[in-house]
């Protein structure tokens, strides 16, 4: 052939033709209000005769937005520095593949995104190899729609003449910025309002009020019935962050009442979910009342009546919490599981509030009115559930008891707490505030799995008082398979009441290093602590056993005695030999109830292993008249090792009294007497003398001519004796009190006398 007269114009690769590659993009809304979020969607296609390889696209995001997500259908997107690159890979000749950025519009004005894709060949068409899409971010102004029927219908408009639930959710969700859905819906109230399909999804910020509709007078006159809706429909679906939902009655509906995805910051207060409109009967919601998923920062309730809400009758748990990122979340001031009253019981049918891998929530709080009352449900109080819920508080609520804390009201079959394959969580406080009443339930608190736990200062199996008997049916705290978990602490404000349950207060089954501190334990059935299954695990000899918290041996109490100087001494040793136990061990130090079980904490002591090779060892624990020890009254004691492991309680021993030299001595005082001070008058101090003929509880206080207390002298158990005592003038605050006269009074539980002194300066 003549090269030179070619009859072809083009020249193409020796692998065929290049393909065509072309790039489109849309954006989500136009205009969007600002904070809003943002999704281009965009479309890569191949219109060339032959495939493209290594398809990569490039988007240059516009200045003023944040980014939050990038997915393709080849999962291989990233950004960093405000660029999104995604690797396409292989795209067939006449196919396509799409890719979802989602952004944050931050600022207001125009902004312009910017978007490429490129191959491995040389594109013929490069012109569309490119794409913009304009955008106007605005300052959303907020519009108020108002709900004036209980109809369904949606004709399309939200106006004066006709606006149903619908049409007002329509309406907002297409108008930029956070806006208000109220209600006037002519005729006296309630009214209700019956779905015959699913609302539409909430997916731009509103509140939704029914407190504004005219008939509101504190409780809920808007219902919102589920029965004709459909199947596996919620009452409301959020996506979207920022929304409240506020004074509507949300029943029958064959999934949540609310249902809440992905964003978060959204507020649900003053609702009957699966109530009628009185709260005081059961039309639950099919699943859960409240389903939290992967949404962070939301609260439920609230410190005030107003805005409690009332979660109960429904078919699974009163509030949800699930996944990693629905962490932050808010459960406060709510009844759940019982009546509008906190009194009879509406129940969930499983628990009150489950967190499921949701890390970081709160359930109560810290201040008053934050507490919730979860009782009267079929399942669990509340259930912590899966290795990445970690971190979350559950404090100052009435579980298992109604709002007064003095009546059980419990969860039928379930536990008051159960933390399953959860670590670092925290049940209770230090404080009246952050305590949980825990009570009338199976067991109190269940910890199966999880470590690094803590239960402090919580009142399980007595009233809000810590006084009278709401027990647990079994124990009060028991640990199954789970080490390193803390119940009570090293300060006394940790300690747990742990009282009248129908077998231990805590039982260990299996596990090590769990700490048991500083609780008081008395009048449950069993045992104050078991270790295993068994009662009482004797001591063995050197400590070799092992079991539950290593099955650590106990102290041995040689002797407890008050001595002539009024101080305990008790002497005791721990067969605990140093290569089966953490030196040093802990000694805790009470007095017990008479099973046994360590009611009041007395003090602490180290032991050593100098201590242990020594056989014994003898402490003064400090005057027995400020430590509230007297003869006759029980002290035991438990060991816990540098690892964790807390024994069992010892075997009682009795105070005994050691009689003083001042009591066997023939010239012991035969009466009462209070002398007169000397000097009379005096500057700037003087003696007071007082004597007594048995020993007993004396109190020595100064006092102004107004019987103002200004010091007290001596407040304190003494033996019989002759006592001196010096006041130098000085206020209990360390401040000089002015010259004049002033009463001094003994008074012992037998006998009061009061004198006169008079200060010169």
């Amino acid at each position: 052939p003549n090269m030179s007269t070619s009859e072809f114009s083009w020249c193409a690769p020796v692998d065929g033709p290049p393909p065509d590659l072309s790039i489109s993009m849309t954006d989500s809304r136009d205009p969007v209000g600002e904070g809003h979020d943002l999704t281009y969607a965009i479309t890569i296609a191949n219109n060339g005769p032959f495939a493209a390889t290594e398809v990569a696209l490039t988007d240059t995001l516009p200045v003023g937005v944040t980014f939050i997500s990038a997915t393709s259908e080849q999962d291989n997107c990233q950004e960093g520095n405000g660029v999104v690159t995604c690797e396409l890979g292989f795209l067939a000749s006449n196919d396509s593949t799409n890719v979802e950025i989602v952004v944050i519009a931050n600022t207001e004005g125009t902004i312009i995104n910017t978007a490429n894709v490129m191959g491995s060949q040389p594109d013929p068409v490069p012109e569309n190899n490119r794409v913009t899409e304009e955008t106007t971010v605005v300052v959303p102004t907020p519009d108020t729609f108002t709900v004036n029927s209980i109809d369904d219908v949606d004709d399309g408009t939200c106006d004066l003449g006709h606006c149903s639930l619908r049409e007002a959710i329509t309406a907002a969700n297409s108008h930029p910025g956070k806006d208000i859905i109220a209600f006037d819906i002519a005729g006296q109230g309630p009214h209700t309002i019956e779905p015959t399909a699913f609302l539409p999804t909430i997916i731009d910020s509103v509140i939704i009020d029914g407190t504004t509709e005219p008939d509101f007078a504190g409780v809920p006159v808007i219902e919102l019935n589920g029965s004709n809706a459909g199947f596996n429909i919620s009452g409301f679906r959020i996506v979207v962050g920022n929304c409240t939902i506020r004074g509507l009655a949300i029943n029958r509906f064959t999934l949540y009442g609310i249902g809440i995805e992905t964003n978060g910051s959204n507020i649900i207060e003053g609702n009957y979910i699966g109530t009628d409109l009185t709260g005081t009967v059961g039309l639950g919601n099919r699943w859960d009342g409240i389903n939290i998923n992967g949404a962070p920062n939301n609260k439920i309730g609230g410190k005030t009546p107003e805005t409690r809400n009332v979660i109960s009758g429904n078919g699974n748990t009163g509030v949800f919490i699930q996944g990693a990122s629905a962490s932050g979340n808010f459960i406060q001031g709510n009844y759940i599981g019982t009546d509008v009253t906190g009194t009879s019981s509406l129940s969930n049918e499983q628990s009150g509030v489950w967190i499921s891998n949701a890390p970081n929530n709160i359930v109560g709080g810290n201040m008053a009115g934050t507490g919730n009352v979860i009782s009267g449900s079929r399942g669990n109080g509340v259930t912590i559930a899966g290795n990445e819920a970690e971190r979350n508080l559950v404090q100052g609520n009435y579980i298992g008891t109604d709002a007064t804390g003095t009546a059980m009201l419990p969860n039928e079959f379930g536990f008051g707490v159960i933390i399953s394959f959860a670590p670092d969580n925290t049940i209770g406080g230090t404080t009246t505030t952050t305590r949980n009443i825990i009570a009338g339930q199976h067991t109190g608190v269940v910890i199966s799995g999880g470590a690094d736990n803590l239960v402090l200062g919580n009142l399980i199996g007595t009233d809000v008082t810590g006084t009278l008997d709401l027990g647990n049916k079994n124990e009060g705290i028991r640990i199954d398979n789970a080490s390193d978990n803390t119940i009570g602490g090293i300060f006394a404000e940790a300690g747990n009441t742990i009282a009248y349950n129908g077998r231990n207060g805590i039982r260990v089954t299996a596990g090590s290093g769990n700490r048991i501190l500083s609780n008081s334990i008395f009048n449950n059935a069993d045992l104050g602590i078991d270790l295993g299954f068994d009662g009482v695990t004797p001591n063995d000899s050197a400590d070799v056993d092992t079991g539950p918290n290593n099955l650590q041996n106990f102290p041995e109490i040689a002797s407890v005695e008050i001595n002539e100087n009024e101080d305990l001494v008790i002497e005791y040793s721990v067969d605990s030999d140093p290569s089966h136990s953490a030196y040093p061990l802990t000694i805790q130090f009470f007095e017990s109830d008479s099973s046994g079980q360590g009611k009041t904490l007395i003090g602490e002591d180290l032991y050593n292993a100098t201590d242990f090779n020594n056989g014994a060892k003898k402490v003064n624990m400090g005057n027995a008249v400020e430590l509230e020890v007297l003869g006759g009254d029980n002290i035991v004691a438990t060991a816990t090792d540098t690892s964790g492991n807390t024994s069992e309680f010892s075997p009682i021993k009795t105070v005994v009294i050691i009689t003083s030299v001042a009591e066997s001595e023939e010239n012991v005082p035969k009466t009462f007497v209070l002398h007169q001070n000397y000097p009379n008058p005096f500057n700037p101090e003087t003696t007071i003398q007082y004597q007594l003929p048995k020993t007993t509880q004396v109190k020595l206080v100064i006092y102004n001519l107004e019987g103002q207390q200004v010091a007290t002298l001596v407040e304190k158990q003494q033996p019989a004796g002759l006592y001196s005592i010096q006041w130098d003038g000085k206020a209990a605050s360390g401040k000089k009190v002015a010259s004049g006269v002033y009463l001094y009074r003994l008074e012992t539980t037998q006998f009061v006398q009061v004198r006169k002194l008079v200060l010169v300066r």
